[in-house]
């Protein structure tokens, strides 16, 4: 047997964040034709800490829920999505084809201002900032795709090997979509040669002959954040982030040496790729800046996310503020505590 990316990290990261037990290789918590209602656990052995867990849909199979190979979205998973979560949409499902209809204008706006606007402006689709006439007599109605009070009441589906087709074909490694939007996709790398390193996954995205981020620009417009792994290392970064602001994601808790070896990257995947985590920085970490480069140069836009200890010190300071207890910030005012987070934040990745 020759060992690659596929058949080393790239199954056992799918099998991992999906909670496939390895019981005479039946597939668990994979789609069938009786699918579990949304957040419902398919398999009650999953870790705890990934729920509810991701079901898996091999990319060849994405056909079947109406996605061709020039798509974006799964439309079957985000048409169900949008009767479920909005009320008048419910009531005329046709009206749900008129705002998937306005969001793939949204995807073309990559080619006109930039793939870090254009993923701008769908962030405030994600996060429900949009409305259209749809309500009674014209009424303008807020356009929910993500439900953020309950996380279970949301669809997950972890692909592996999706096609799209932009200025060239690419068939990505791993993407996890959420209601049917591709908010996460993954690029990993064989773990059985020295000289592959989590970069390589990395350049994938960032240029050379596949170069996705200009290739494959309209599939990132709805994009969180990409990762990149060669089984020793787990890397992530927002759209359009050189190699120097791709970060690893660890546990302030991991006192010790962190090795560099397949627990690790499963670890920092659990933990990152968790449905929970990923929608808690799409819902209150994501910064866009403007970044000045020097007189008579344009400026240019950045998307910023937060590292692991950021994101564990603001979920530190907000359950702080829920006991009211601002005294253990070290003596300093709560407001100046926040302000001062999210100054960091903006600097570290600039």
């Amino acid at each position: 047997m020759t060992f690659n990316e596929q058949n080393t990290i790239e199954n056992a990261l799918r099998d991992h964040l999906i909670g496939r037990m390895k019981d005479e290789g039946r597939r668990i918590n994979e789609i069938r034709e009786d699918p579990a209602p949304y957040g419902a656990s398919v398999n009650p052995q999953s870790p705890p800490s990934i729920f509810p867990p991701w079901k898996f849909v091999h990319g060849d199979d994405l056909i079947l829920h109406g996605k061709q190979p020039q798509d974006v979205f799964v439309d079957t998973w985000l048409k169900e999505s949008l009767c479920r979560l909005n009320k008048p949409l419910a009531a005329n499902s046709d009206l749900a084809d008129e705002v998937i209809h306005r969001m793939r204008g949204v995807l073309l706006e990559a080619n006109y201002s930039g793939l870090i606007r254009a993923n701008e402006i769908f962030q405030d689709w994600l996060l429900g900032r949009t409305s259209m006439p749809l309500g009674k007599d014209g009424e303008h109605i807020t356009i929910h795709l993500i439900y953020y009070d309950n996380f279970q009441n949301n669809h997950y589906v972890l692909s592996q090997q999706v096609q799209f087709t932009g200025t060239r074909d690419a068939y990505f490694d791993l993407v996890l979509y959420v209601n049917g939007l591709p908010l996460v996709v993954g690029e990993v790398k064989t773990p059985v040669r020295d000289a592959i390193s989590w970069q390589d996954g990395a350049a994938d995205f960032l240029g050379g002959h596949k170069h996705y981020w200009e290739n494959q620009k309209a599939f990132f417009v709805p994009n969180l954040l990409c990762f990149a792994s060669e089984g020793k290392t787990f890397y992530y970064g927002p759209i359009g982030a050189r190699f120097k602001n791709w970060a690893p994601w660890h546990s302030t808790e991991d006192r010790d040496e962190i090795p560099q070896d397949m627990r690790t990257v499963l670890n920092s995947a659990e933990r990152l790729l968790n449905p929970k985590t990923l929608l808690e920085i799409m819902q209150s970490f994501v910064v866009f800046s403007t970044v000045k480069v020097g007189e008579g140069k344009p400026s240019f836009k950045i998307k910023i996310l937060p590292r692991s200890p950021q994101y564990e010190a603001a979920k530190t300071i907000v359950d702080r503020v829920k006991v009211q207890d601002a005294k253990k910030c070290s003596g300093t005012p709560m407001i100046l505590c926040v302000s001062r987070f999210f100054v960091l934040l903006r600097r570290s990745q600039t």
